[in-house]
């Protein structure tokens, strides 16, 4: 299709439509009751949470041809001047030079909560130049090598977050910046501080919408390649295809900077002087384009001239220094101008002479100078939004007639795609509605969503096994949920749910139509509208009675076992407890090595106590003992009534030694004084001990012998005394 023969919308539409987008590709507006002066910045009255990014802009402490970190600047004793952030630094003053090195430092006041560490975000626009930044001591981020003179690695030139927390009022940020490649240096781009969200969003942001025009310029390209391939003829495709590849790579290596990111053999120099190559041979291409649709309204001596122009400027700066080819884009901007008042004079003609599509073009043409002039003009302080050539350039592209065709084309084919995709979740949305109507109709658990009043609007059936009724007779009876449960029981959960949007297991009490009394564990938790406002309580409910009654049942045999384990005089474990556990420590201490020692003691001449003051005395002096070696013993030791006035001590992880000297003392212990008070009567006692040391090779039988047949020669030798195993 040949543009000069397509008719399309009226100009005013696009035009407002494309300048509505360039003016909101530009920066927002920095606050003015925020900017730092004489080196902080208060944002005590800033809400990290709700608020938008904050610029950290105004007065910055400022330290010329010195790389100072936080822990210099806090032991210097040097003032700092104070400059205005954004800026570069050659609108100081004279005695600042475009190659150099400074120190920024800036104190920003926030409100956070003791002991409560908060998250920030910092977006970071790239500088021109290279840095490296502290927050509060820490460095998060760095762009290239901050040197003292030119350094190899200069900037990569894309924007950078950063994330830190911190739990102080006080945010102390230091940024090292040095150049030696950019005829704009300093810190011309401010830090945006702001909550980790907001500021992924705006990094995310931008990168999308280069992304997105980025890929969208790449098929127009490619597209138009294929078509000029199959017709030659139609020179324009070609020329058109060529603009179309040199605005996405101008697109590319602008803003964001999203191709450098893609091709990590790019260097920084090298994007900058594609950057400038793009910017340098737009108005030939263009021209190129324009003759190619109109060759009698675009003269050749004018495509010859800014195929020159463009051709000298490339070759220079790929000839000379990163630095002084940044000097040469003012000049070409100029040269820009020129052409564009050429281009404007051609508008002109077109409509003068009645040309085939000059609405079209026309409208196409101005929303491209307009992006390249507002460029041009933003840096030179004059409009505050640039950098939005290319999407003007993308205006141009979205208004040709191939591009319209494909368009009409990919809208077809995005209605068949969305009703397949339709008919695709019409399916699913069926299939999730089935699978939820099982879930709720054969869920053992009663579920139930109720409105803030409390009433049940839906229920499960599993309420006619919880309630004895069936879901029609709650909902037409108008049950409410509050009416569930004791009065407690409803107070409580009211009080719980008031205090957060969801209860876990929350156990109460119901009554069955048949006036049983049913233990029940109910989870619920606020339902929310899409604007999120609560709008009632949704949950389930499951009987637990088998549950709480098996519990109370364990419960009770806990209880008989630890009595049929417990001696009922004294306390001490069973002797068939004993077994038990002793024959569980000997499968450890073999397990592991560790040493096992076992104590047998006998009261001596306990049977002159029975016969002196009576069996009621002799019970008080086996209480009082266990009580005494119960004091004595470690935790993890076994005590044991073993029978009559017998007692064993079985001790894990001790050797004989340690086991010997821990019953001697307790020998000690027992014969220096009176055991008992009974009857006004002083009784006192001793005890002999047999102690043995287990072999792994031997029964809990031999043992027990062993210690035994010591404490038998205790007796023998006089009473009142241990003696160990030595076998």
């Amino acid at each position: 299709m040949v543009l000069s023969h397509t008719r399309l919308m009226k100009p005013p539409i696009l035009i407002i439509a494309l300048m509505l987008v360039l003016g909101a590709c530009g920066p927002g507006e920095e606050s003015a009751s925020h900017r730092a002066s004489k080196g902080v910045l208060d944002l005590s009255d800033w809400d990290l949470a709700t608020q938008d990014p904050i610029a950290l802009a105004g007065e910055w402490e400022f330290y010329w041809s010195q790389l100072l970190s936080p822990g210099d600047i806090a032991t210097t004793d040097e003032q700092p001047q104070l400059r205005q952030v954004p800026a570069i630094w050659t609108e100081y003053g004279d005695s600042f030079p475009v190659t150099g090195y400074a120190t920024y430092r800036l104190e920003v006041q926030v409100v956070n909560l003791p002991g409560d560490g908060t998250v920030y975000g910092l977006l970071l626009d790239g500088q021109g130049s290279s840095f490296r930044l502290w927050v509060n001591g820490e460095l998060v981020a760095t762009d290239g090598d901050v040197a003292t003179e030119l350094a190899k690695n200069v900037r990569g030139g894309q924007p950078q977050i950063a994330f830190f927390e911190s739990r102080d009022s006080i945010l102390e940020f230091v940024m090292q910046i040095s150049n030696f490649s950019h005829r704009n240096a300093g810190f011309r781009n401010p830090l945006l501080l702001g909550n980790p969200g907001a500021i992924n969003e705006l990094e995310r942001g931008p990168t999308i919408f280069q992304w997105t025009y980025l890929g969208i310029l790449l098929v127009i390209a490619l597209y138009h390649y294929y078509l000029f391939s199959q017709r030659r003829e139609e020179g324009f495709l070609l020329h058109f295809a060529n603009l179309c590849l040199l605005t996405a790579i101008r697109m590319g290596f602008t803003g964001n900077n999203v191709l450098v990111s893609v091709f990590p053999f790019l260097d920084w120099e090298m994007a900058v002087r594609i950057e400038y190559l793009t910017f340098f041979l737009v108005t030939p291409v263009f021209a190129a384009f324009m003759r190619s649709l109109y060759p009698e309204d675009v003269h050749l001596w004018f495509l010859r001239a800014s195929q020159a122009i463009a051709g000298v400027y490339s070759i220079y700066i790929i000839l000379v220094s990163t630095l002084a080819a940044t000097y040469v884009v003012p000049s070409y901007q100029i040269v820009l101008i020129l052409e564009s008042l050429y281009f404007l004079y051609f508008l002109l003609r077109l409509f003068r002479l009645g040309r085939d599509g000059r609405f079209f073009i026309g409208a196409a043409t101005l929303a491209g100078l307009v992006g390249l002039l507002s460029e041009i003009l933003f840096f030179w302080g004059i409009v505050p939004f640039g950098e939005v050539a290319p999407f003007g350039m993308v205006g141009f592209v979205l208004v040709q007639a191939v591009y319209l065709t494909a368009r009409y084309a990919a809208s077809l084919r995005r209605v068949e795609e969305l009703s397949v995709l339709l008919e695709r979740k019409i399916h699913d949305l069926k299939e999730s509605e089935s699978k939820y109507r099982t879930i709720f109709e054969d869920s053992k658990d009663m579920i139930f969503i109720a409105d803030l009043g409390g009433r049940i609007e839906e229920i499960s059936p599993a309420c006619i096994e919880l309630f004895g009724y069936t879901p029609e007779e709650i909902k037409a009876n108008g049950i409410r949920l509050n009416a569930i449960g004791s009065k407690e029981d409803r107070s409580r959960f009211a009080r719980l749910m008031s205090e957060s949007d969801s209860i876990q297991d929350f156990e109460f009490e119901l009554q069955h139509r048949d006036g049983r009394q049913i233990r029940a564990l109910m989870n619920a938790s606020t339902r929310v509208d899409n604007k999120g406002n609560i709008i009632g309580i949704q949950g389930t409910v499951r009987d637990i009675s088998d549950r709480v009654l098996a519990q109370e049942q364990r419960r009770r045999a806990d209880k008989l076992e630890l009595i049929a384990a417990t001696d009922a005089l004294t306390q001490a474990c069973t002797r068939r407890y004993f077994e038990d556990v002793a024959e569980r420590e000997m499968a450890r201490s073999l397990r592991n090595s560790s040493p096992l020692s076992l104590v047998m003691l006998d009261i001596d001449f306990f049977k002159k106590v029975n016969d002196t003051h009576g069996h009621l005395a002799g019970d008080k002096v086996l209480v009082a003992l266990a009580n005494l070696c119960r004091e004595n013993i470690r935790s993890t030791d076994v005590f044991c009534r073993f029978g009559g006035e017998e007692f064993i001590i079985l001790m894990p992880e001790t050797d004989l030694d340690s086991a010997f000297q821990k019953i001697e003392e307790l020998r000690t212990r027992v014969a220096a004084r009176p055991l008992v008070v009974f009857n006004g009567q002083d009784i006192a006692i001793t005890f002999s001990a047999g102690l043995a040391s287990w072999h792994s090779d031997e029964t809990l039988e031999d043992l027990i012998g062993r210690a035994d047949k010591s404490l038998y020669q205790a007796k023998q030798q006089g009473r009142n005394r241990s003696i160990r195993s030595l076998v």
